[in-house]
């Protein structure tokens, strides 16, 4: 809530996976912040987020488990990844000061609805992100072969869930 409500109001614009901005989005925070204030940000990593991939047994078929491996990996290329250096960086742009960064990996259980799988594959009139993904890398026929081994695996299952949250301190002060 507290995320959301200082975001709002540094910058309006939100993305449905995170910040989108991080040096924008850390500026507008700097705005709102006293001279001598501090403000703690909690923001989850999705260039380090579960790969799929790494659920699956694909010890029948080591060779297309490795390229959806990399498949996967191209998929997060662009995502915002929340290392020192990045939160340096858009610190430092903000007019902000870094005092601490931390990693909190989070592992917990996450149960997949049928209609999540259906979603990330979609249809063949009409894919979804994660099927268009893997056709970059794979042949038709794979992208079929990893859907069925998904829907097994995944569709009303609980599996095992790691999540990497990344905090940083920043104050307004030096």
């Amino acid at each position: 809530v507290w995320k959301r409500w200082i975001y709002s109001r540094a910058q309006p614009v939100e993305t449905g996976s995170g910040v989108a901005d991080p040096g924008g989005w850390l500026a507008g925070i700097a705005r709102l912040l006293t001279p001598d204030g501090e403000v703690v940000v909690a923001e989850t990593d999705a260039s380090r987020a579960q790969r799929l991939a790494d659920l699956v047994d694909w010890s029948d078929a080591a060779k297309l488990g490795a390229r959806v491996r990399a498949a996967e990996d191209a998929l997060y290329e662009d995502a915002v990844r929340w290392d020192d250096d990045a939160w340096q960086g858009w610190a430092t742009a903000a007019g902000l000061t870094l005092t601490a960064t931390r990693d909190v990996l989070i592992h917990g259980d996450q149960r997949l609805s049928p209609e999540a799988v259906e979603r990330w594959f979609g249809t063949p009139e009409a894919p979804g992100a994660y099927a268009r993904a893997l056709g970059a890398a794979l042949e038709p026929d794979e992208v079929t072969d990893v859907a069925h081994r998904y829907r097994v695996r995944f569709a009303g299952q609980v599996v095992p869930w790691r999540t990497v949250v990344a905090i940083g301190r920043l104050s307004r002060g030096g």
